[in-house]
């Protein structure tokens, strides 16, 4: 039985991080934050925040988009 709680664990860590990837959040403190607390918690934050609008880097020199 603790083996199927630690796996549904490890499922719903996976899952917060790939949700905070698509919406442009750091994947890397939701898996922290889920490990250390719950990952119910993060994932009620990844649903009550919009996702963060992609940036484009441009080249100083010359002005391209990368």
């Amino acid at each position: 039985m603790e083996e199927i709680c630690i796996l549904f664990w490890i499922i719903l860590i996976l899952m917060n991080t790939m949700i905070a990837s698509e919406k442009n959040r750091s994947g890397l403190a939701v898996f922290i934050s889920s490990i250390f607390l719950s990952p119910l918690v993060p994932y009620l934050y990844l649903l009550a925040v919009p996702a963060l609008p992609i940036t484009q880097k441009t080249d100083n020199k010359k002005g391209n988009v990368d």
